[in-house]
């Protein structure tokens, strides 16, 4: 949908998806985060299963969700996009949710 940017947030790949579409008349195959295809591929390539792999991301609609339809342990950082409100009406919760990345390492 968006990145963050130091003076706001800017549009993301994904924005463009519905003009394209409709110009070209084909549906497009989407393998960007949220889409398991994207998680299967990574899982596959490190040769780890998703019970032993932790993804930690700052969005909940993509890093998390993305994770969570691949049965990947989540871990959410609260330096980005997602709040600790958001994490607590997001379903399913994240497995882990800290300040940063090394805070959720260091709690597996």
């Amino acid at each position: 949908k968006t990145f963050p940017m130091p003076d706001g947030v800017a549009p993301g790949a994904g924005s463009i998806i519905s003009p394209v579409e409709a110009a070209s008349g084909t549906v497009p195959v989407i393998i960007g985060k949220p889409e398991k295809y994207l998680y299967q591929l990574a899982l596959e390539r490190s040769g780890s299963l998703p019970e032993e792999t932790l993804m930690i991301g700052d969005r909940l609609e993509t890093d998390i969700l993305g994770a969570q339809r691949s049965g990947i342990r989540t871990g959410l950082v609260l330096t980005g996009i997602a709040s600790q409100e958001d994490a607590d009406k997001w379903h399913p919760r994240p497995d882990l949710i800290d300040k940063t990345a090394l805070d959720i390492l260091g709690n597996i």
